[in-house]
């Protein structure tokens, strides 16, 4: 079998089938630009209540993790 280079994939993705399929083919992260568009409005909602940015950017990334993690299977 001949040997893939050691590239880092970045992807996009419509759909939670397409994150599973291209991470299976290779890419290393995948992203939903409209689940990242609600991320970024939820994030600047918070600033503006008056969240702690340290705060806000923990709870983000959980909740990142878990929206790919679950839909990875």
């Amino acid at each position: 079998m001949a040997q893939v280079p050691n590239l880092d994939v970045i992807a996009r993705s419509h759909s939670d089938r397409e994150i599973d399929l291209l991470t299976q083919i290779g890419a290393r992260e995948v992203v939903q630009p409209e689940f990242e568009a609600a991320m970024e409005l939820g994030s600047h909602l918070l600033r503006t209540l008056g969240e702690k940015p340290e705060e806000i950017g923990a709870v983000l990334e959980e909740i990142r993790g878990d929206r790919y993690r679950s839909v990875r299977g």
